[in-house]
């Protein structure tokens, strides 16, 4: 499997299934092909075939139109939306469970994060050593003060999340310039970005990249419900943002 695709299950018994085998009977292997790439092709476009890409679709896989729509169509296999839009309930549900993964993960670096906050404001008490110089008072406050302003959001919470491990000596010198406020929405929003694979080929940015072009900041597809609770992901061009719940 190529780096970065995303992984879905595949039932080694699939090809049992009734609707499957009225597949194969109709359009033998490459009937049972075609509705494999099919099922690729929901996942790498978040759950949803437009109606309008069935045809370039079956261009692409060099398959005829007429056998693309008749898996599509004939056999069960498929639902499709008010607006005729194709997609598959066990595709959906393993979207769903990405997405709620990612969220345990986003939850777990916050929790993480937290932690060391806690522990650095614990570790914050003036010391009271009577024989210490007031020149040695100072330096070991100001220690202190640093030390909680750099583990406050510590790089290695970045670092061991972030799927690509280059250039990490750079990429501390660029984190620590960040402001509070920036490292917080990184590992709040990164185990989403993480989660977010678009199609079979695609390849997290080097870490560095990610810092430099401010990645935390992009607008992600997102999981919404339309008609009967079905559940449906919206493209960045339809999500509207709530700036005032990113600070």
């Amino acid at each position: 499997m190529a780096e970065g695709a995303l992984y879905f299950a595949h039932d080694t018994n699939s090809r049992y299934d009734p609707k499957i085998q009225k597949v194969i009977m109709k359009h033998g292997l490459l009937g049972y092909g075609i509705y494999w790439c099919l099922i690729e092709v929901l996942h790498e476009q978040n759950g949803y075939i437009s109606k309008d890409d069935i045809e370039s679709i079956a261009f692409s896989i060099r398959a005829e139109l007429e056998t693309v729509k008749s898996i599509i169509n004939d056999f069960g296999l498929f639902k499709a939306d008010d607006d005729g839009n194709i997609y598959s309930d066990r595709v959906l549900k393993n979207i769903q469970k990405r997405l709620e993964k990612s969220e345990k993960a986003r939850r777990s670096v916050q929790a993480r994060y937290q932690k060391a906050t806690n522990v650095d404001q614990s570790n914050n008490e003036p010391t009271t050593n009577v024989d210490q110089s007031n020149n040695d008072r100072s330096t070991i406050k100001e220690s202190k003060v640093n030390k909680e302003k750099d583990n406050k959001y510590p790089f290695e919470n970045f670092w061991d999340l972030y799927p690509v491990k280059v250039g990490k000596k750079k990429c501390v010198e660029k984190w620590e310039n960040l402001k509070d406020t920036d490292k917080a929405k990184v590992l709040d929003t990164l185990p989403g970005f993480i989660a977010y694979k678009p199609f079979d080929t695609f390849n997290h940015p080097n870490p560095l990249t990610y810092l430099n072009q401010e990645r935390w900041n992009d607008e992600l597809p997102q999981l919404s419900q339309v008609n009967n609770g079905q559940q449906k992901y919206t493209s960045p061009k339809q999500i509207t943002i709530d700036h005032s719940t990113l600070n």
